[in-house]
């Protein structure tokens, strides 16, 4: 059986005055979902800001990418996502306090603090933006991001496992933003994708896979190891039996043995 995979959905519309973007993103949040052992309204609400990352990385070129922090002091604390140019993502949350509760989504993420994103990797300096948490729903905190920090108004759509997102193209006037914001607030999340490509006229939309992919590897692991020094290392191993560096964003662990510390202090 294929596995499932999320996917990006791109198109200009309305006679190129403005663009397109559908998300699915439930086979992505699921597997993050799985990874953490999210409770139902953590794994929302991470996905929601995973969504909103997925949109961002589909400007970029392949060695660019995005870090995206929302931290509104509620249930989860700071809610994290990264993903690149190739539409790989992941993503976690400091703590899952709502777990075994049926709290909401503004409970989850709270509304007393920021977002924040830093597009890096590119050509120049990195660049970042801020702004303080609207409303906690994800979808309105987006959509003050892109009318203050970038100076593009869009019109966005979140819902469970996906969202829209229609962007004003440059030189579309006034009308242009409120036929978009009324248009997505017309897509139901009870639409699949292709229902809403064809509410709006865009069938024939760009398709691109978007995929789980952390940063992380052995030889990241390797060089943590090694700025602890070798005293410390092997300090370690003596109290626990072996040294593991844990990864946040993907909840995997790199452990070493006290073989693997001497090879790798012998280098």
């Amino acid at each position: 059986m294929q596995k499932e995979m999320s996917a990006l959905y791109r198109a200009a519309i309305w006679n190129n005055t403005a663009s397109l973007a559908v998300l699915e993103t439930a086979p992505l949040t699921k597997e993050l979902a799985a990874r953490h052992r999210l409770s139902e309204g953590a794994a929302d609400a991470l996905g929601r800001v995973l969504t909103c990352t997925a949109y961002l990385c589909g400007w970029i070129e392949e060695r660019e990418s995005y870090i995206v922090s929302v931290n509104g002091n509620g249930l989860l604390g700071k809610i994290h996502a990264f993903g690149n140019g190739e539409l790989r993502l992941c993503g976690s949350v400091e703590r899952d306090l709502a777990a075994d509760r049926q709290a909401d989504l503004l409970s989850c993420v709270g509304t007393k603090g920021y977002l924040s994103v830093v597009r890096g990797g590119g050509k120049g300096l990195p660049f970042s933006g801020m702004c303080a948490l609207a409303k906690g729903d994800i979808a309105a905190d987006f959509t003050a991001y892109f009318e203050e920090s970038e100076q593009r108004p869009t019109a966005i759509g979140l819902y469970e496992g996906g969202g829209v997102f229609v962007q004003p193209l440059t030189g579309a006037d006034e009308s242009v933003l409120l036929r978009a914001r009324e248009a997505v607030q017309s897509c139901l999340p009870s639409m699949s994708v292709r229902e809403i490509l064809a509410a709006f006229g865009a069938e024939n939309a760009e398709k691109r896979p978007v995929s789980f992919g952390c940063t992380c590897s052995r030889e990241k692991a390797e060089r943590a190891v090694l700025s602890l020094g070798e005293d410390a290392a092997r300090a370690v191993l003596a109290s626990e039996g072996e040294l593991s560096v844990h990864c946040h964003e993907c909840n995997c662990d790199y452990d070493f043995t006290q073989e693997d510390i001497n090879a790798l202090f012998a280098k």
